[in-house]
């Protein structure tokens, strides 16, 4: 059985779990009465604002790295997920559009510190998808040159 990556907990407490998936949260699921229960008071499952649930799941900036990280659902890649009129967005991008500015068509945000978990403003920034693609090539090429030296 593969290992299970821990990460933080998906309530906010800054407490780390490495539960069995998306709903797991400080040692318990968020499937039981309690864990539904707590999710429903920090904003998991209310239908308010999106702005003010989006502001609830952000968790505290990191003192080391100064990254935001969601603290919400994730999808497989690791990217937070916010559901907005019954639809999927990923939450970088609903910070970089409410944050930043909106987005134009084709354009795709990227995270500066190269963390997918990270809402920080600062640390995104919007892209053609061929520069993006570009910008990942070259810092492979400069991971694969440091590790071979």
């Amino acid at each position: 059985m593969p290992r299970l990556k821990a990460r933080k907990c998906a309530c906010g407490c800054s407490g780390w779990t490495s539960g069995p998936d998306r709903y797991w949260l400080c040692g318990h699921s968020s499937r039981s009465t309690e864990g539904r229960a707590r999710m429903a008071e920090i904003g998991r499952r209310s239908k308010g604002k999106p702005e003010e649930r989006l502001l609830k799941l952000m968790g505290e900036p990191d003192p080391e790295t100064g990254c935001r990280d969601f603290m919400g659902r994730l999808d497989r890649q690791g990217y937070g997920v916010l559901s907005i009129d019954d639809r999927n967005a990923r939450a970088h991008r609903v910070v970089f559009q409410l944050f930043v500015r909106p987005l134009q068509p084709g354009e795709v945000v990227h995270h500066r510190c190269e963390r997918p978990t990270c809402c920080e403003p600062t640390h995104l920034q919007a892209l053609q998808p061929g520069e993006h693609t570009l910008l990942h090539l070259r810092q492979r090429r400069e991971a694969r040159l440091q590790a071979a030296a």
